[in-house]
């Protein structure tokens, strides 16, 4: 929030946000919901990804991947990023 990131993103043509992070529960999440309130399409590696318990973890990753957009093993986020340099 109050940073130049949407700008940096709509001036390179970006459409896709890839989020990791160490708090699911709070930073990743809200970046997420922030993304798709944005337009973007969400990404979020599942081993890119922590928070200080397994139960929040799983209840968080689970309501993102339902709600806000889709959590993924890390090599198909690796893939995603492979595809978009072939193409880029």
């Amino acid at each position: 929030f109050g940073t130049p990131l949407a700008a940096m993103l709509v001036s390179q043509g970006c459409d896709t946000v890839v989020v990791t992070g160490a708090s699911t529960s709070g930073c990743v999440r809200a970046t997420a919901v922030d993304a798709l309130q944005h337009g973007y399409r969400v990404v979020v590696p599942r081993a890119a990804v922590a928070d200080r318990a397994e139960r929040p973890q799983e209840a968080n990753l689970f309501d993102i991947d339902q709600k806000y957009g889709s959590v993924v093993d890390l090599q198909e986020a690796i893939d995603l990023l492979h595809r978009h340099a072939a193409t880029g």
